[in-house]
């Protein structure tokens, strides 16, 4: 233990040696957001550093010996704070700092916007902050809410107006004869005009039933922090109009979402009666067996709402429901009525928008839209529409009307390109669940569908485009097929593609989103790609023949590594380290650093990520624009460089997945010819326990950290001493090292 002690002492005189370090501030603003990797510097003076902020209200700190944009080599190398480990509230005296050592205590201090000089003694680990003065102990408290016609301002901690008063141990606030709206306001009470001591936490929400003029009185505890407002109606205001209520609550299918009283304002509003009896309806509504929460709220907001702790409906069977809810604004009393509807025979109706062509919006219920049978087709027909150019047009095709059961699953979306009139038929077979859709415009002959091939650009000139009017498909009379062919394609591997009717997504062959015409190429080469397509059947093929082998690349262009590389400071499209080309051998080289930013859970160790292109960018973040450029490993995931494949060659190509790598010093031998690349490791000065490439004090502390089993290092560049087992020994090499000696 004495050993350790004397090594202790040895390394805080090594830190007092090292007068030229670096030494930072890591919080909040003034201090950089809390971000390890963008602190604030002090100037050092002989080791004595300071800094000069002015500080208005609370804020967290810590000291730094360097920065890092991972908060665990942050935490674990370079952080300095409190000797507990737990947040240290500072004032005006000398206060005692350690190594972190991987805590995350902080310093808290609240200044009066002022300006102070903090002050950092390395040799004895120790600060202050110059200028403190203890702050007024009086408090002021502040009533700050949202309702201007109540407060004058709203959320206004600053205004004095609204400063309250101490009466019989309260602080108090009264505002007389103020009319207030029917709904509700929200308020807090702000102490010192700082919203970081503001009281309740969570807003105190007073409801207001009726409009009418009040006396309003706020109170609050200082001691308990307890809030309270007494509104007391002096004169009611009758309105011309009557008052709204709202129904929400915990079913979106009977509802149309969940708990939302403000923004399905029209349809869950609630219709008044003669009696005076507020009444919603909803039919043929599909519900779960189960039970249904819901208020009733007044207004669009919340604050008045009915009953205090939700009505309770239950639902014995799943089914569809007429649904009725009735509200008595003046005793309060709720009803809920949820009758089943008996379906006798299946029905389809179609719903959509715009409501100009349905007659309602996306209402599976709108009995004007059910589909007629005949000839095995359910069909819906509208005739003379007026539709302007570009409308948008969707829908689904419903069963019974029940969200559950509708197609397609993703609507059918369809733009009119031409205003006219049009005539618009909708059909659905029930056996296939095929949905077509047909605008034929009056005054002319209904056109032709267009079938358009789309596919990967390397194959068809433009990515997935299904308006490329050059990828038009002709029809071939003799064979009734429609057919697309092109000559001299470069292929190395398959390829999936589509066919699109009328350029328009909404038809398409093979259906579904990830479900492609797939093309199996098993030889590189020269292709002569033949597509045909059955419009009567849907059925494609498509015949690739070889009609030549592809002639060898020769690249001389620019190659960068792309990642946390070196300085790089991360993944950037405009920022690289460029290779060195050999000429004579067209190898591209380089010497890479990587500092392990990202520790892996599982083994503890730091690890860095980098690829490869053949062009940056000029944005930082253009991802798009260099993806023609970029290459990397040919693996399903990242490619985990081990031992194992260090020497060996390992295949790239384009868009290939990024190189995990831990940190080091590795060369990088990269041929564009023939797409491979050998990575060999540089390896590390004995000393150099964290991989910076320098042995120094930053690795004296990590190696201590290490022995006192509260940090990590990289252990093959540890055994200082020679002996197999790292400990206090090795630490007293290192700092022997470190020193010259």
């Amino acid at each position: 233990m004495k050993r350790l002690t004397l090594v202790l002492s040895m390394m805080i005189a090594l830190i007092g040696l090292n007068a030229n370090a670096a030494m930072y501030i890591v919080g909040n603003a003034p201090f950089g957001d809390w971000n390890p990797s963008a602190g604030v510097e002090m100037t050092n003076n002989n080791g004595v550093y300071t800094y000069k902020a002015t500080i208005s209200g609370s804020v967290w700190f810590v000291f730094a010996t360097d920065l890092n944009s991972d908060w665990g080599i942050f935490n674990g190398q370079y952080r300095i704070g409190p000797t507990s480990g737990d947040e240290t509230v500072v004032a005006g005296t000398e206060y005692t700092t350690q190594l972190a050592g991987g805590n995350n205590g902080a310093y808290k201090f609240t200044g009066t916007g002022e300006e102070y000089t903090i002050t950092f003694d390395q040799t004895n680990m120790k600060f202050k902050i110059d200028g403190y003065v203890e702050p007024i102990t009086e408090n002021t408290y502040t009533v700050a809410g949202s309702l201007a016609a109540l407060f004058g301002t709203t959320w206004d901690e600053n205004n004095d107006d609204n400063d309250m008063t101490l009466v019989n141990g309260l602080y108090t606030w009264t505002k007389q004869n103020v009319e207030l709206p029917a709904g509700a306001f929200e308020f807090k009470v702000v102490a010192n005009n700082d919203w970081g001591n503001a009281y309740p936490a969570s807003n105190y929400v007073q409801a207001i039933e009726k409009h009418g003029k009040y006396n309003v009185t706020i109170t609050f505890n200082a001691e308990t922090k307890e809030v309270n407002c007494v509104p007391t109606l002096i004169e009611e205001i009758i309105d011309d109009e009557d008052p709204i209520y709202t129904v929400t609550g915990s079913s979106a299918e009977l509802f149309g979402d969940t708990w939302d009283a403000a923004l399905l304002l029209e349809a869950n509003e609630m219709t008044k009666g003669n009696d005076g009896i507020y009444t919603w309806t909803k039919q043929n509504v599909a519900l779960t067996a189960g039970t249904i929460e819901f208020k009733v709220v007044l207004g669009h907001a919340w604050g008045v709402e009915y009953p205090e702790n939700n009505w309770v409906a239950t639902i014995e069977q799943n089914g569809n429901y007429d649904v009725t809810i009735t509200f008595n604004p003046e005793t309060k009393d709720i009803t809920f009525t949820a009758t089943p509807v008996v379906v006798t025979e299946d029905f389809y109706t179609v719903a959509g928008a715009p409501e100009a062509i349905f007659g309602a919006e996306w209402n599976p219920a709108f009995a004007a839209n059910n589909m007629t049978l005949a000839e095995g087709l359910y069909t819906w027909t509208k005739e003379d529409v007026e539709i302007a150019a570009g409308t948008f047009i969707e829908f689904k095709v419903v069963k019974n009307a029940n969200w559950s059961t509708c197609w397609p699953a993703d609507n059918y979306e369809y733009t009119v390109e031409e205003a006219g009139t049009y005539d618009l038929v909708i059909t659905y077979n029930a056996e296939t669940d095929e949905v077509t859709f047909a605008a034929n415009k009056q005054g002319g002959e209904e056109p032709e569908m267009v079938y358009t091939v789309a596919g990967p650009e390397a194959v068809f000139g433009s990515n997935w485009d299904a308006t490329d009017e050059d990828n038009d498909m002709v029809l071939d009379a003799e064979t009734g097929l429609y057919t697309w062919t092109k000559e001299g394609v470069e292929l190395t591997a398959g390829f999936g593609f589509k066919v699109v009717g009328n350029h328009d997504w909404a038809n398409e062959w093979p259906q579904g989103y990830d479900n492609n015409w797939n093309v199996n190429i098993e030889e590189a080469g020269i292709y002569t790609l033949v597509i045909t397509f059955n419009a009567e059947n849907g059925e494609i093929n498509c015949v690739a023949t070889k009609t030549g082998d592809i002639a060898p690349v020769h690249y001389d262009g620019d190659v960068y590594i792309m990642g946390e590389v070196n300085d790089n400071g991360g993944w950037f499209t405009n920022v690289g380290v460029k290779m060195t080309r050999d000429s004579e051998n067209n190898l591209y080289t380089a010497t890479i650093t990587t500092a392990g930013e990202n520790i892996d859970e599982n083994d503890g160790i730091g690890y860095s990520y980098f690829s490869f292109t053949k062009q940056l960018v000029e944005a930082a973040d253009d991802w798009d624009g260099i993806a023609p450029y970029r290459f990397g490993a040919v693996s399903d995931g990242d490619f985990w460089v081990v031992d194992e494949v260090l020497g060996q060659t390992i295949s790239l190509q384009n868009n290939g997945q990024s190189f995990r790598v831990p940190a080091g010093t590795w060369n990088l031998t990269v041929s564009v010819d023939n797409m491979t690349l050998v990575i060999e490791k540089v390896g590390y000065e004995v000393g150099d326990v964290n991989h910076d490439n320098t042995v120094d004090v930053g690795d004296v502390t990590a190696l201590i950290g290490y022995v006192l089993g509260n940090g990590q290092i990289y252990t093959d560049a540890a055994n200082i001493d020679g002996v197999e087992e790292i400990d206090v020994a090795d630490v007293t090499a290192l700092i022997t090292k470190v020193l010259g000696n």
